[in-house]
């Protein structure tokens, strides 16, 4: 119940960035990842706010392929998004983690500004839906509305907010629904 509401807030914070992004594109001064960081409150790198000490090191050899191969599916997403099976697809997948739709924001709006104001648009439009489950979810575990029956939908929320903001590990069983 508390990821619940922590993620509750996030999600708020996160919505009317993408929001913002999907009306008007090009008159946002900011870099993307601040302004996230900023939606987020999170210290952006180089920020003098940053923690000294804690900045990280140079990433090893396997880190920077994963990051390259992660930011060249984001381009041929991006560039899909032009073809109508393409868009089909996407609509009808989970979207992207806010990790990859951050990577995917940035090279849209560095090859396709078109695009930028779409995935922002369709991800503002999934994390209303989440942040929805995710209200239900809060208000049926309180004692009043206890016996309201929980969706799959609802019972899933947290989790699945969860899995947006830091991705989704592939079957390590990290993100499973373990009820709430």
């Amino acid at each position: 119940m508390g990821n619940a509401i922590l993620y509750e807030d996030l999600l708020q914070r996160v919505i009317p960035v993408l929001e913002a992004m999907a009306r008007e594109p090009a008159m946002d001064p900011l870099p993307l990842h601040w302004r996230l960081a900023h939606a987020l409150r999170l210290p952006r790198s180089g920020d003098p706010e940053g923690i000294p000490g804690l900045e990280g090191r140079a990433r090893c050899r396997v880190c920077r392929l994963g990051e390259e191969t992660a930011r060249a599916y984001a381009e041929w997403l991006v560039e899909g998004l032009e073809d109508a099976e393409v868009r089909a697809r996407y609509a009808a997948s989970d979207g992207l983690c806010l990790p990859h739709l951050r990577m995917a924001l940035i090279c849209a709006r560095a090859r396709a500004p078109h695009a930028l104001a779409d995935l922002a648009g369709d991800a503002a439009r999934r994390l209303q839906r989440l942040l929805g489950a995710l209200r239900e979810y809060i208000r049926k575990h309180d004692w009043n509305y206890r016996h309201e029956p929980m969706s799959p939908e609802e019972r899933r929320s947290w989790i699945r907010a969860v899995a947006f903001f830091v991705g989704e590990g592939e079957g390590d069983g990290s993100l499973d629904d373990r009820g709430g």
